[in-house]
């Protein structure tokens, strides 16, 4: 479950999912949701299919499921609250240009340090990337592996502050196209 554990930053450029996904998830959470969490939503989400947009707010919504405020680019505010299942990392596309475009969960794995007090970020080879200090060291370990899975290798570094090694043969891959601030 989600624990007020955010896997965007406020300020970062996300795109909203295509139109199937946003009538499945609209679909899911009113049939499915006992805690009404489609009466939070934009009434006109399918309008902003595919778009890229940008964070303006966090926000938590009962049992920790996590909402955003989005701004169109150069544009307004966008009325109502995004839940997580309905954006994107926007460099997911762009898995062909470089590995570290690709998902961070087939990259990189959170657990439990050695005496379970910090949460060790690992690469797949189990080599220590960097350890967190959070209040609930297994919900955090959850809350980061989930994470993984909705970002890119590149975002999913810079969303908890860390450096993997860039190949020699790939020192060029342009990190300026994404804009996040680090928290």
């Amino acid at each position: 479950m989600q624990n007020d554990h955010s896997a965007f930053l406020g300020s970062e450029y996300v795109r909203v999912k295509d139109a199937p996904a946003l009538a499945a998830l609209r679909e899911r959470c009113t049939t499915d949701s006992p805690i009404s969490l489609h009466t939070v939503f934009p009434e006109k989400m399918a309008e902003y299919a595919g778009e890229r947009v940008q964070i303006t707010g966090i926000s938590y919504y009962h049992m920790g499921f996590v909402l955003y405020q989005l701004r169109v680019i150069g544009g307004a505010l966008i009325n109502g609250h995004w839940p997580e299942e309905a954006l994107e990392d926007q460099e997911l596309g762009r898995v062909n240009e470089h590995e570290f475009f690709g998902l961070a969960a087939d990259r990189y794995f959170a657990k439990a340090s050695d005496d379970g007090s910090l949460v060790d970020i690992r690469d797949r080879a189990d080599r220590l990337l960097c350890s967190l200090r959070m209040r609930n060291v297994p919900s955090a370990v959850e809350d980061i592996n989930r994470v993984a899975g909705l970002r890119c290798s590149f975002s999913f570094a810079r969303r908890y502050n860390f450096e993997d090694e860039i190949p020699d043969s790939h020192q060029s891959v342009d990190r300026s196209s994404t804009t996040t601030s680090n928290g």
